[in-house]
């Protein structure tokens, strides 16, 4: 098999499998239910007037799909765009780098026009996007002004990785409709410099105006998680939101949970047991597997200062409703008990734990799973979007009908599962998956631009690469570049068209086996410029099509992947057939740790 013929879809195969969903999406770049008491049609509420303080009752009102216009210097707006997270320090290490700098702009929300606030890019990996991103818009950033009452700031989500656009607004409701802790959230038309970018889900923060409202102070330690979860070596990547979160309260938690025989009595001082246990099972009764309890990812966690007791709050529910979990390492024997973290797996093995957590399942199917209600609430939703000019994804019909079948089926699955007592959960905690550095890539490349791929691609272009991976040198017989648009057809932009790429194929001189580097930048970054392009990809080392077909058919280990962060500096680079693509790559290089499941304690 020649190297061509081994061409692989790099850009999201692998790490819709191995990474978190609101991860899998951005590493295309580089390579997530409510029931209402009535059925009826919504009427939209009044906007507040031009020069009102905008309220948060009205701002997050479900029925309401808020207008947010965006004035912002061109410049600006495409350095925010471009900006995007350097994947091996996202995944390895601690979240507290900020990444996203806030540029000024003016916004206009429903009419009322606020000067001078703060806007940037926002998301972890899976949601960021180089043409529709996903924004923080904070009023107070670079001047002090009181223009709302009950919030500061809006969270603008893409959801990139739901086409129906529904998905979050429909699993906060639940959470809340619930008696839970969450965010309110309704659908917002967001325009940019008067270019339409389509209906976005406004979150309502979570920060201290939220905190204060639901616990009635804002004070507490808040910490957000990200592939993260309280264990030893892993409390510490739970970033801290503000002055008080100093890791001291969960760090305690991970120490009890990570004792041969856990606490309860001191457990239950210190954790809200019976609003987790809720949280817990909804998480598993909504199909959320791109949260904490599955996938130890997607949540905050709030110290109560009046109990001093640890709440944890859900967030980035965009993948919700989906019966099949698409990442093969998180599919479970059953669909009723998510149990990935160390809280929901550990907790579930006492006996007590496990009964309180069935009973709030069933309690929750009871009260409040009402599938009529649900299933005329989505296609409301749905009609909503496609009023305001939401529908425009091709996937759009596909996953509203999705969402349909899921709220259709859930309970004979959960009540299936539920009926003979006892769950099983045949494994132990996950642990986390986090990344380690193990060399790096840097040389200088010449290459042409190929809307197809070359049938001897590594004698394509000139490149002088030098490779290093655990303290050894990398040497080719053979050695070439191409660049060409990914091979994913799945990995568009969100103009619908594909990333730009630049592959380096090539023979190990050691083995002669096949080598593959692949990077990806965005669009707007692939031209040249005096400052490096952000790019991020992977090496394959052998036959990749045999790589990936073991790593979907679950033969494989996907902390076998290498994979590659950093940049290149194009001299050089246009999408026409033949144009020359010349530049500078500097990238580090690491593979995946952790993933799998530890013993059952």
């Amino acid at each position: 098999m020649t190297i061509a013929e081994s061409r692989l879809r790099i850009l999201s195969v692998p790490f819709r499998c191995i990474l978190p969903g609101c991860a899998a999406l951005l590493v295309q770049a580089i390579l997530a239910p409510v029931i209402l008491c009535t059925v009826s049609m919504p009427v939209l509420g009044q906007a507040p007037s031009g020069d009102g303080m905008l309220d948060a009752a009205d701002i997050y009102a479900p029925q309401r799909v808020i207008d947010v216009s965006i004035e912002i210097a061109p410049e600006h707006w495409l350095a925010l765009c471009n900006q995007t997270r350097d994947l091996l320090r996202a995944i390895g290490s601690s979240s507290d780098e900020k990444v996203f700098r806030y540029f000024p702009a003016d916004v206009t929300i429903d009419g009322r026009k606020i000067a001078n606030v703060g806007v940037r890019k926002k998301g972890f990996l899976g949601s960021l996007d180089s043409v529709r991103p996903s924004l923080k818009i904070k009023f107070d950033e670079f001047q002090s002004q009181q223009v709302a009452s009950g919030f500061d700031r809006l969270t603008l989500n893409n959801n990139k990785q739901d086409p129906s656009r529904i998905c979050q607004f429909f699993a906060y409701q639940f959470f809340n409709r619930s008696g839970q802790v969450a965010s309110r959230c309704n659908l917002a038309k967001v325009t940019v410099n008067g270019n339409f970018l389509g209906i976005y889900s406004n979150v309502e923060s979570v920060a201290e105006p939220f905190l204060k409202a639901r616990f009635g102070d804002g004070s507490g330690a808040l910490y957000e998680g990200t592939t993260t979860d309280l264990t030893p070596g892993n409390v510490d990547r739970l970033e801290a939101k503000n002055k008080a979160a100093r890791h001291q309260e969960v760090g305690q938690l991970a120490e009890w949970f990570d004792s041969d025989e856990i606490p309860m009595a001191q457990v239950e001082q210190l954790l809200d047991i019976e609003a987790f246990v809720r949280f817990w099972a909804s998480e598993s009764l909504l199909g959320f597997w791109d949260g904490y309890t599955q996938n130890q990812n997607n949540y905050f966690i709030y110290q109560v200062p009046q109990t001093k007791k640890l709440r944890f709050i859900p967030w980035g529910l965009d993948s919700a409703f989906m019966e099949a979990i698409p990442l093969p390492q998180l599919k479970t024997v059953n669909k009723s008990v998510y149990a990935n973290s160390v809280l929901a797996n550990r907790l579930y093995r006492n006996p007590r734990m496990q009964k309180l957590y069935l009973d709030s399942m069933r309690q929750l199917l009871a009260e409040h799973w009402r599938e009529e209600a649900m299933l005329a609430e989505v296609d409301q939703l749905a009609a909503r979007v496609r009023e305001h000019g939401g529908a425009e994804h091709a996937d759009f019909d596909r996953r509203v009908n999705e969402i349909k079948a899921f709220l259709r089926g859930r309970r004979a699955t959960i009540e299936k599962e539920l009926a003979s007592g006892h769950v099983e959960i045949p494994h132990g905690v996950r642990r986390p998956i986090s990344s380690e550095r193990i060399g790096s890539a840097s040389g200088t490349f010449a290459t042409e631009w190929h809307e197809r791929t070359p049938s001897e691609p590594s004698e394509k272009g000139t490149v002088e690469l030098r490779v290093e991976l655990n303290g050894e040198v990398v040497e080719f017989s053979r050695l070439g570049v191409i660049a060409e648009p990914s091979q994913d057809r799945n990995a568009k932009e969100s103009d619908g068209t594909l990333p730009p790429t630049v592959a380096f194929h090539g023979i190990r001189k050691s083995d002669e086996k096949q080598w593959l580097l692949v990077v990806s930048t965005n669009n707007s970054s692939f031209r040249p410029a005096d400052q490096p392009a952000q790019v991020g990809g992977l090496i394959i080392e052998g036959n990749p099509l045999w790589f990936f077909a073991k790593m979907m058919l679950g033969g494989g280990n996907w902390n076998e992947l290498i994979l590659a962060s950093g940049t290149v500096k194009f001299d050089e680079a246009a999408r026409e057939p033949g144009a020359s693509v010349r530049g500078r790559l500097q990238v580090e290089l690491g593979r995946f740790s952790g993933g799998d499941h530890l013993p059952v304690r």
